[in-house]
């Protein structure tokens, strides 16, 4: 992906996603501490749905070259750190890359985790799931987030395993498609 694609996905995320939360974002349910600590992505699933119609559907699994790791602390707050190498023509050997890092703050309630700032990319890799149209004399797209959600399916001392989904809407020329990101992220400690 471009670095203008990337830079302008940032900006958007910043700009039109955060979560709302009342009370104190420091504290955590005791249930919900098993989630403090180091994370590394093993898998991450993503299935696209364009105007209800799957587009996409992806697996990921991490390698030297593409990794990603989260780190949960007590006091609510979390960082994430994603690398995607490019390895050398024919040398098998690692060359530059992209990094990657996203931090705010978690809640957990129930089985929900809540992030704050709310980031489409939560805690993988983007993969170019939002169609990113600025190149020439092409509009730029409006995009609105309709609904997101991320739901912890498994949480123990060493397995967490996660479920987003995304809905949004991109409006470009008075025409208006409407996406839905579904992704799996599987990590162990």
């Amino acid at each position: 992906m471009n670095k203008l694609s990337y830079l302008f996905m940032i900006c958007m995320l910043v700009s039109v996603l955060t979560a709302c939360q009342k009370g104190d974002s420091n504290s955590i349910s005791s249930d919900a501490a098993l989630i403090v600590g180091k994370w590394n992505l093993q898998q991450q699933k993503t299935v696209q749905y364009v105007n209800d119609v799957r587009r996409s559907d992806t697996t990921i699994i991490t390698t030297a070259d593409i990794n990603s790791n989260v780190q949960f602390e007590k006091n609510g707050k979390f960082i994430n750190v994603s690398f995607r190498g490019y390895n050398d023509v024919g040398s098998g050997s690692s060359g530059a890359g992209e990094r990657d890092s996203t931090f705010g703050t978690y809640s957990v309630a129930n089985s929900s985790l809540i992030l704050s700032p709310s980031y489409l990319v939560l805690l993988g890799f983007y993969d170019g799931l939002i169609p990113l149209f600025f190149a020439g004399d092409n509009p730029l797209p409006t995009v609105v987030m309709i609904s997101d959600s991320s739901q912890i399916n498994t949480l123990t001392s060493s397995k967490l395993t996660l479920h987003t989904e995304y809905i949004y809407s991109e409006t470009i020329n008075n025409i208006t498609t409407i996406y839905k990101d579904e992704l799996d992220y599987y990590y162990t400690k």
